[in-house]
């Protein structure tokens, strides 16, 4: 179900578990209502602190997905129960629900052939999951004529962007209604993992919350983001209401 609106470190969320978000989708794509959906880590809270037009993209987001184990717990907190759910696992729920709904998607972002190879993999997973394009392309202006092109061609139900945070949510509320797309939804480094260019942490590291220990070893470069996850999230949970 979808939960009330609740502040966390003093910005608001409007929290879904995943029957919830695809409940939200099917009407969305009956309607052909633009709908945001952005899943958020606590990386995402610390961000909108500092990023103020970020922030606002993610209050006026139609649905939240609760991803990382601490935001999670700050939401049990103030007594709200929802699931944890990774952009990752979000995705392959959603290739095996689309096939089944006869609904499209369109993979933009990631590095050269990435997108392409996630689609082989997903559509190994879900043989009459309809990709409907995939394009790698960047949140930069000159790019967009292009996308744009591709996008009204392709008609997709569902876009997933993987620009990285926060480009590609705060992109997706610049263009989507342009680009016509009913349901757009930013994922992150979701196609890396998903395409194998990342391996993935072992199942019992993300079943304890220790992921972001896995991709602190494989990618050290992440340090400043986990220290906003781990560290700066907790601070402003317990300072900022």
């Amino acid at each position: 179900m979808q939960q009330p609106n609740i502040k966390i470190a003093a910005v608001t969320l409007r929290p879904a578990n995943t029957h919830a978000v695809l409940a939200l989708i099917t009407q969305a794509c009956r309607t052909r209502t633009s709908t945001h959906l952005v899943t958020v880590n606590p990386e995402y809270i610390v961000q909108a602190h500092r990023l103020p037009a970020f922030r606002k993209v993610i209050e006026d987001a139609d649905a939240v997905l609760i991803d990382g184990t601490g935001l999670a717990f700050a939401l049990r907190l103030r007594g709200v129960r929802v699931s944890r759910t990774t952009g990752v696992d979000f995705i392959e729920t959603l290739a095996r629900f689309t096939a089944k709904e006869g609904l499209s998607l369109f993979l933009l972002g990631a590095g050269e052939e990435i997108a392409e190879r996630t689609k082989a993999v997903l559509i190994k997973k879900n043989p009459d999951l309809f990709v409907a394009g995939t394009h790698s392309g960047s949140p930069k202006d000159i790019d967009f004529e292009k996308i744009k092109k591709l996008i009204h061609k392709a008609k997709p139900d569902i876009l997933l962007v993987a620009y990285g945070s926060p480009a590609q949510d705060m992109w997706i509320t610049l263009h989507q209604k342009e680009l016509g797309v009913p349901v757009a939804l930013g994922v992150g480094g979701a196609f890396d993992f998903i395409s194998g260019t990342v391996s993935r942490a072992p199942r019992f590291l993300r079943a304890i919350g220790l992921e972001w220990l896995w991709r602190l070893i494989l990618q050290p470069w992440r340090i400043k983001r986990i220290i906003d996850a781990v560290i700066v999230f907790p601070w402003l949970v317990l300072t900022r209401k």
